[in-house]
């Protein structure tokens, strides 16, 4: 059997990996090496629906930010999203989270990028997104992240504010979970390991090379959601590494195609 190693951010690659076993009954390996806190400030949560009310659109950078906007609201029964705002999702896994919490595409305009590469570039620059050239846009985002793009919209005159729902660190497999790596290196055995961060490149090296599993991993297939992360992979040592789109749907593909492989 082939083993699944994914790398998400906890808790998010908990869910994941509930889902893999449920479905497959694979054996799934969470090699989490960061954690996301959602925000839990009353404040915070007034401050957010406050600025909503103030901007035509609600950029979401990712699933994690959706996750964290729901567990905001779910504690404010009387929140909600103003019916004329616009959303906009950074990818295909961000607007199958706003699905999966109930916003549904048919009753309020959603944008998302038509192609890949999936990314906040992608998003501003299509038809879609300039079509609409909104005026003011709150990015609901984690802690840090790239903001290039964010310059970019401000330097075309709109204005941007950023709303900070979860905060990322760094988190330690368990004991477990790394011995269980140890083995099936050990044993010569099948993994496809599941990359979504840049970050998590140079970290997962430095985790692999301290297990002494790095030459047999990096011989195992990866899934990288953008061509950024593939080329950083390729530069790490990765030398079957295969982009894939975000999402759910789009993982159990790449997993199919790299077990069968």
């Amino acid at each position: 059997m082939t083993c699944v190693v994914l790398t998400q951010p906890a808790p998010r690659s908990e869910a994941i990996a509930a889902r893999l076993r449920q479905r497959d009954g694979c054996e799934v390996l969470l090699l989490s090496l960061t954690r996301i806190t959602t925000c839990t400030d009353d404040a915070h949560l007034r401050a957010l629906l406050d600025a909503t009310d103030t901007h035509e659109m609600v950029l979401f950078v990712s699933p994690a930010a959706v996750d964290a906007v729901a567990s905001l609201l779910a504690r404010s029964p009387a929140a909600h999203w103003p019916a004329t705002t616009v959303f906009a999702a950074i990818g295909p896994g961000t607007a199958a989270a706003l699905a999966a919490h109930g916003v549904d595409p048919q009753a309020r305009r959603l944008v998302t990028p038509q192609h890949a590469p999936y990314d906040a570039h992608t998003l501003i620059d299509g038809e879609s997104f300039t079509a609409i050239a909104p005026d003011s846009v709150l990015v609901v985002k984690g802690e840090g992240g790239r903001e290039d793009w964010i310059t970019r919209l401000r330097d075309r005159g709109t204005r941007v504010d950023e709303a900070i729902v979860y905060t990322t660190r760094p988190n330690v497999p368990d004991a477990g979970t790394l011995g269980r790596l140890r083995s099936v290196a050990g044993d010569a055995g099948r993994a496809v390991f599941v990359v979504t961060q840049s970050a998590t490149v140079a970290r997962l090296g430095g985790l692999l090379d301290e297990l002494g599993v790095a030459s047999w991993a990096h011989a195992q297939p990866v899934l990288a959601i953008h061509p950024r992360i593939g080329a950083a992979l390729t530069e790490a040592g990765w030398r079957r590494v295969t982009e894939i789109e975000p999402g759910d749907a789009a993982l159990e593909r790449g997993l199919a195609a790299a077990t069968q492989g």
